[in-house]
Parts: C-alpha cells; structure tokens; sequence
C-alpha cells in the first residue's frame, strides 16, 4: 500500500524536522557540487519563525516530512515595487532524496498556486539562480520568466504566474 502525501500549513512542532529536511538538501546540493543554500544560511529560529507565521507549508507521508517550502505574502527583497496583498511568495523549496522524480515538488508549487487562488491573490512569484533545471521546471508550470538581475554576488530571476 502507498502511503498518501498530504499538503499543508506546518504545525509549530513541525519546524525543526522542516528544518532538517532543508538542511539534508542543502548539504545533498553542496556535495554534488551544486549547492544552492549554503547549510550556514538555513537558521532554525527562521524555520521556527515561519512556522509561527503561517508560512511554512510542508509534504507530509505517513507522519514524515517528505517536502517543504515556504509560502509569504509579502516579499520586499526581492520584489520591492510589488503592490501588498496581490501575490503569493514560494521560497526554500525541497523535497526529501526519497521522494526525488515522484512530481513532489510539482505539487507543492500546485498547492501554493491554489492557495494564492482561495485568498484571491493575483500571482504566485518567485525568484531562484537561473539553472536549466530550474528555468525548466518553472516554465514548465506555467510561470513567466520576468526579469533577471544581480543580487550581491548571486543572479536571481524572478518568475511569475497569474492564479
């Protein structure tokens, strides 16, 4: 029997294992040579604080965190110019190595994409390194590649897509 994956708001005491699932991406990412979030960026206090927030979404199977990522209202570093209230924000995605290839992290974007709906919010956005993998798995959702531009020493697109 497979085990069903349900997608949601985090509860508090979900945090630290939302936390460590982060981590073990970080460091999977680093490892192959590829890191995206470095382990020393991911702070507990700030998984702890999304979750108190109503920010932090997670994938659950069984009882156990297989994906994370998450979802805010507001975004003004990256999207500074952005009218309140009319968007959604994805950031920190990642799915357990387990769960590689299953289309997890397809349905957490999807999750997000409905919320944004239900709380009648335009657009779902968000911003990440521009890696093929990542440009195609965007477009492939729908999103539209809006801009690119320097952050400190990292590039950033940013991505949007109408709810």
């Amino acid at each position: 029997m497979v085990a069903e994956t349900n997608i949601r708001l985090a509860h508090e005491t979900e945090a630290d294992a939302a936390h460590h699932l982060l981590l073990e991406t970080a460091r999977w990412l680093e490892e192959k040579g590829d890191a995206l979030w470095l382990p020393e960026e991911l702070h507990l206090a700030d998984t702890r604080l999304c979750a108190a927030r109503g920010e932090l979404v997670v994938a659950t199977e069984a009882e156990m965190i297989v994906g994370v990522m998450r979802r805010e209202w507001e975004d003004p570093v990256f999207w500074p110019e952005a009218s309140k209230g009319d968007a959604a924000y994805i950031h920190r995605l990642a799915v357990a190595r387990t769960h590689a290839g299953t289309g997890l992290s397809r349905r957490l974007v999807q999750w997000a994409i409905e919320d944004a709906k239900s709380k009648d919010r335009k657009y779902v956005r968000l911003d990440c390194e521009p890696r093929a993998p990542l440009i195609k798995f965007y477009t492939d959702l729908g999103f539209n590649q809006l801009d690119t531009f320097a952050m400190g020493k990292f590039t950033v697109v940013r991505w949007e897509k109408v709810t």
